[in-house]
């Protein structure tokens, strides 16, 4: 990692191959991403937020239930889907994986590097401790992880 005028370049290994990103190395007022598409940002910083939030990696239908029902994204929308299972997991902002095997397989949401590195956990839960009204420290487990 090297760090010039306020800018980090990290190198993120991603599967067969390794991949450089630049990433604005002091406090974002919201979440990087390539796209300029505002909804498109609230629809990731909410698929973040309830994997934070959770504490482990989210299943697939209770992730299009969280978004269903925080109405940022219909729960019958294709393109809204491909959106999160598509570009965000190739733009490394998400990652979607296979957790099991035949009939008992699932598909499961995380972090993916880039959100690792561009977002600070701190940062989603100082939105939803605004969003609720309450303090950082109230989510003591999440509160630890961003003191880790």
């Amino acid at each position: 990692m090297c760090k010039v005028y306020g800018y980090k370049l990290v190198e993120i290994k991603d599967k067969d191959k390794i991949l450089y990103i630049v990433v604005l190395d002091e406090a974002c007022e919201s979440p990087p991403s390539r796209t300029t598409d505002l909804l498109q940002k609230r629809i990731l910083s909410g698929a973040l937020t309830h994997i934070f939030m959770s504490g482990r990696p989210v299943k697939e239908d209770d992730m299009w239930s969280f978004l269903d029902k925080s109405g940022l994204l219909a729960e019958d929308n294709i393109s809204g889907r491909k959106l999160l299972t598509q570009q965000f997991t190739k733009q490394l902002y998400l990652s979607y994986s296979k957790m099991g095997e035949g009939e008992l397989a699932r598909y499961t949401f995380d972090w993916g590097p880039r959100a690792n590195h561009e977002l600070p956990k701190k940062f989603i839960l100082q939105k939803v401790a605004v969003a609720f009204g309450t303090d950082p420290a109230c989510w003591s487990e999440q509160y630890k992880r961003t003191l880790q």
